[in-house]
């Protein structure tokens, strides 16, 4: 299945102006040589996408608990007088 998504190949000097770096026997073909292609259509098995996107999903709802959990932890420390909250429940 062909998506939206665009893989764009960069070599880790775009930002770099050229009089800072040198050529050297390292970077073969210097440092500022195009990559090709530079761009690709991605081409995703459509199973695969949808069980990362479950899975990912569930990340996200679990790091929402620990969030909120930390939130309220941070919020005892600077107040102790108030109740310790207890740890997120294991799921």
């Amino acid at each position: 299945v062909e998506t939206d998504i665009t893989v764009t190949f960069k070599n880790g000097w775009e930002d770099i102006a050229e009089g800072q770096i040198k050529d050297d026997e390292y970077t073969e073909g210097g440092p500022y040589k195009k990559l090709s292609p530079e761009k690709v259509k991605a081409v995703v098995d459509k199973t695969e996408l949808e069980t990362y996107n479950a899975a990912y999903t569930e990340w996200e709802r679990v790091a929402g608990l620990w969030d909120d959990y930390n939130t309220k932890l941070e919020a005892y420390q600077n107040n102790p007088s108030g109740e310790s909250p207890p740890p997120p429940k294991k799921i």
